[in-house]
């Protein structure tokens, strides 16, 4: 019987595997959502560490800087479980990783790590009402929120919420009481019924394209998101014709910002999920 042999990609490392059982890589898994992690909860990690290592040494970096860190002991597998407090850290990109030492050994025996973002804890957080919260594809669909009175920009987003990229993306100018409401269509190409998500940050400018992490660096004063469901098209009816989209209060029409909006979008999936998780 011939011997299967099986490559697995383990953190850039391929290991082989025959008839004998693999031999454990040094890895490391971040309780994330969508690469998004929340300084106000402690972070789980895990992971494995390679043969001869009898001590995990887990650390949370960010800009050179250690947040948290912590010595763990192995278990008879090699496998490796702890949480980190990770209040101290601030809304940027950071690093989880782990260091596996053998007893009385200088250099480790081997390194595994993973990026993740830290999400805003301090920013006020709301609800966005899409209505009708389950629209056809070509149907007319708004988005409402209310950001802080006095907000002179916000910026919407719309998609899938499991796609990469919005399908809408736009800056807009909130009313005098900081409320946003803006109506465009669901697009009759590009988009899947299903699950949906819709996501305004208020005080940010979208007039140039950027992603999450410049987002939460220009500071919302508010973020909101919202879910609603995408039907698909009436089989029987033409599908209209995609329209420019109305804005009920001012603002901008340019192109859209997908940089911008699959910011937006990321940043309000995780959210999303995360309290689905709380709840």
């Amino acid at each position: 019987m011939s011997v299967a042999v099986v490559a697995l990609s383990l953190g850039g490392a391929v290991l082989v595997a025959g008839a004998a059982q693999a031999v454990p890589a040094t890895t490391i898994v971040v309780q994330n959502e969508d690469g998004v992690v929340f300084a106000d909860q402690p972070l789980q990690v895990s992971g494995t560490c390679a043969p001869g290592a009898t001590t995990a040494v887990v650390a949370f970096e960010q800009d050179g800087d250690t947040v948290a860190e912590k010595s763990v002991d192995l278990a008879n597998d090699g496998a490796w479980s702890t949480s980190l407090d990770i209040s101290d850290a601030v809304d940027d990109v950071a690093t989880a990783s782990v260091d596996c030492f053998a007893y009385g050994s200088v250099d480790p025996i081997g390194s595994a790590s993973e990026e993740v973002f830290v999400f805003p804890t301090d920013i006020k957080v709301f609800e966005v009402t899409v209505s009708p919260s389950k629209v056809r594809i070509g149907a007319p669909f708004t988005i409402s929120g209310l950001c802080p009175a006095g907000t002179t920009v916000a910026s919407v987003a719309a998609g899938g919420e499991d796609d990469d990229d919005p399908f809408l993306s736009k800056t807009v100018t909130p009313a005098a009481s900081g409320a946003v409401s803006y109506t465009s269509k669901i697009p009759t190409k590009g988009v899947k019924p299903g699950p949906a998500i819709a996501v305004i940050a208020c005080g940010v400018d979208a007039g140039t394209a950027f992603g999450m992490e410049t987002l939460v660096a220009a500071a919302p004063t508010a973020f909101g998101l919202g879910e609603f469901t995408i039907l698909a098209a009436p089989a029987a009816a033409a599908v209209p014709a995609v329209q420019d989209p109305t804005l009920a209060n001012t603002g901008s029409d340019n192109a859209p910002l997908v940089a911008l909006g699959a910011g937006l979008l990321v940043l309000g999936v995780g959210a999303h999920r995360a309290r689905r998780v709380l709840r």
